[in-house]
């Protein structure tokens, strides 16, 4: 087998040598057949092209609402107290996300679970704008979010575990900011380089 003429033209199923009186149908079939594998990997990749771009469409949307109502359901109890606001930077924020993760989920392609998440969601932002008790909040908030990820199943780890051997980005540039005075009792002040700055 000629190993040259393979890496240039692709393997051929039909035999290498025929006769001369081919006809057209072999010769038809004998074009098809060597090209058979690149026609199947053109027909992959723009099936590939065509499926990914939806599901990329839906996962981001679909994992950042699942995030935002997750944090309403989390910190709704620190935004309002007694139904009246205990922190208006909080309750800024939860009406904001509250109101965010409904547009998410309006924007989310069609479900047989889409039109009861959307209005879940705007009872949600009801309940918020009411300042409804926490626990009704939280426990809507968490229903709407698993419901979600039951009707568009999507991952909400991350793609790659964390290094924890590495320091992150934010950890390194502290580490290089200056030292301060020494304290009254002679320890340092700031954040310590490594552990053997740090003074027990």
């Amino acid at each position: 087998m000629n190993l040259n003429r393979v890496a240039a033209n692709g393997p051929t199923i039909a035999p290498v040598s025929r006769p001369c009186n081919v006809n057209l149908t072999d010769g038809l079939l004998m074009l098809l057949s060597r090209y058979v594998w690149a026609g199947a990997l053109i027909a992959l990749l723009v099936g590939m092209m065509l499926v990914s771009p939806a599901s990329a469409q839906t996962t981001a949307p679909v994992q950042t609402a699942w995030r935002l109502l997750d944090y309403v359901a989390v910190d709704y109890p620190e935004a309002v107290k007694g139904g009246q606001i205990a922190s208006p930077t909080e309750y800024a924020e939860m009406t904001e996300f509250s109101a965010s993760a409904r547009e998410r989920i309006t924007g989310l392609e069609a479900s047989s679970a889409k039109a009861d998440l959307v209005r879940r969601a705007t009872a949600l932002e009801r309940l918020i704008a009411a300042k409804a008790p926490a626990d009704a909040v939280g426990t809507a908030a968490r229903g709407l979010a698993a419901d979600l990820i039951a009707a568009y199943p999507v991952p909400l780890a991350p793609a790659i575990a964390p290094d924890f051997a590495r320091p992150s980005p934010v950890q390194a540039e502290l580490r290089e900011l200056p030292r301060h005075d020494r304290g009254r009792d002679g320890a340092t002040v700031g954040w310590p380089r490594s552990p053997a700055d740090r003074v027990h």
